[in-house]
This record gives C-alpha cells, sequence and structure tokens, in this order.
C-alpha cells in the first residue's frame, strides 16, 4: 500500500510491494483451482470481482504515478519487435521501426507515448547480444529498459552481455532516423557511437568512436 513507509517515505521513498496476480473470471490467479466451487460464487459474482479487482488497479496505479512512482506491470511496450523478423520480413520492420524513429511531422515518435521493455531471452542473450543491444539503442524511448522479465525464483544468474555496460556516452542526439526514404536501414547517433539497424539485412551495427564495431 501507498502509505509514509514506501512511496511517501522521506527524504528518499521505498519502494512498492505490488502483486503480479489478479482476478480472473476462473478466480485468483495461483490460487486453488477449486475456487469458485468451494466459494460457491456465481458467473456474476465473478464477473463484479474482475471489475472491482481493475477499477482498484488503475486507483493504485494512479496514486503511485502521482506518488512519483511506476511499476513494471505498467510497461506495457515491447519495443520493435525487428530482432525478431528475417530479412524476408523487412517492409514490416521498417514500418515498426517508423513507428520509433523522428519523421519531419511529428514532435516525438509514436510509439514513445509509452514506456517499452525491451525482453531478452537468456537462451541465446550473449550469442545474439549485438542484436538485442543494437536495436534497443536505435530504438529506445526516455523510458525503456533492456533485460529479463520474470524468470522464477531459483536464483540463477542469468547471462549479462558486455555490451550492456558499454558506455555509449550517454543521451543519443535524438531519436533514430531512416537513412533515406525507404531504405529500411535505420540509424541514430549517440556521444560514442553510431547505432545502426538494418531491416534488409536483418542485423544491427554498433560503431564506436575509437573504431570498435560490433555487428550482427
Amino acid at each position: 500500500m501507498i502509505s509514509n513507509e514506501t512511496l511517501l517515505h522521506q527524504p528518499i521513498s521505498i519502494g512498492l510491494g505490488w502483486m503480479d496476480d489478479s482476478m480472473t473470471l476462473n478466480g485468483p490467479t495461483e490460487m486453488d483451482k477449486n475456487f469458485i466451487a468451494d466459494t460457491g460464487f456465481s458467473p456474476q459474482d465473478m464477473q463484479a470481482q474482475v471489475d472491482a479487482y481493475k477499477m482498484n488497479m488503475k486507483k493504485l496505479e494512479a496514486a503511485a504515478i502521482k506518488a512519483g512512482g511506476y511499476t513494471y506491470q505498467m510497461i506495457s511496450g515491447r519495443g520493435p519487435g525487428a530482432k525478431r523478423m528475417a530479412p524476408s520480413d523487412a517492409s514490416k520492420c521498417a514500418q515498426s521501426m517508423r513507428d520509433f524513429c523522428l519523421s519531419s511531422s511529428e514532435e516525438a515518435p509514436n510509439a514513445w507515448a509509452e514506456a517499452h521493455n525491451y525482453l531478452v531471452n537468456p537462451a541465446d542473450a550473449l550469442a545474439n547480444a549485438t542484436r538485442y543491444t543494437s536495436e534497443f539503442l536505435v530504438s529506445r524511448s526516455p523510458y525503456s529498459w533492456i533485460g529479463y522479465s520474470w524468470l522464477g525464483c531459483d536464483g540463477t544468474d542469468w547471462p549479462r552481455p558486455a555490451l550492456w555496460d558499454v558506455d555509449y556516452g550517454g543521451e543519443p542526439e535524438g531519436p533514430c532516423k531512416e537513412t533515406g526514404a525507404n531504405t529500411n536501414v535505420f540509424l541514430r547517433k549517440y556521444p560514442n557511437a553510431t547505432v545502426q539497424w538494418d531491416c534488409n539485412q536483418a542485423k544491427g551495427t554498433i560503431s564506436m568512436s575509437n573504431g570498435t564495431t560490433w555487428s550482427g
């Protein structure tokens, strides 16, 4: 709950515990499958509970934002998804990337209206580190993260690509831009690097100002 012991704590706020369970028409998640049978709730009762749950969550989200907080569950975007597309999907890839890049007719890319979490598969995080990282650097909004979602409670140390710890110099010059009309190639400049995503080849390139380059 939001109190003086969490987000309202002074002088430094403390993280708000957030349940990731929810109420569904079949009962609460991660609970006994016999919930409805045991409680005797009717379909109308269950719908009322689902509606009440959604209403309360909206109120809690609004209160968290008002208090200067945010929660993982509120991050609805997943990036352009270019890293999952093949060269045969170049047109689809380019259209998705354009939503994250700047055109002359807009103040900010359309996709920047929401926060994005660029989810990484730990099974290929190292092998495809350049693809994951370059897509993220080219298209990310001011409110974006790259990494893993919940992967269990066993304490596994999931791989961390070295590219995530490279110093790209801070904020980029601006949103990404297509290199020309319908080239399907998108570029973004950082103080220490130029990053590109090429939908035609389905790969990214990170070119550092010191001459180091990663491509894949």
